[in-house]
């Protein structure tokens, strides 16, 4: 979509690579800027560098779970 607006920043995350990418690539298409990462901790760091105004996230996930990453993006951005 080269010279096109921008819709948007969307962050996914997912432990289940499939899911991840093939959301992240269907919201590219739409014209949003996606970024997908696979794990809580990865999704707080790209918080941390970038504003998003909407989050995708697997609620089911090692390590982080979807609930922890929420409370800990959301520190980010108060």
């Amino acid at each position: 979509m080269s010279g096109a607006k921008i819709r948007g920043n969307v962050l996914i995350v997912d432990d289940e690579e499939t899911v991840g990418i093939g959301m992240s690539e269907m919201l590219k298409d739409a014209g949003f800027h996606a970024v997908y990462v696979t794990n809580g901790a990865e999704a707080v760091r790209e918080a941390q560098k970038s504003q998003y105004s909407l989050v995708f996230m697997d609620m089911v996930m090692p390590g982080m779970n979807g609930l922890e990453t929420f409370r800990d993006i959301k520190k980010v951005g108060s």
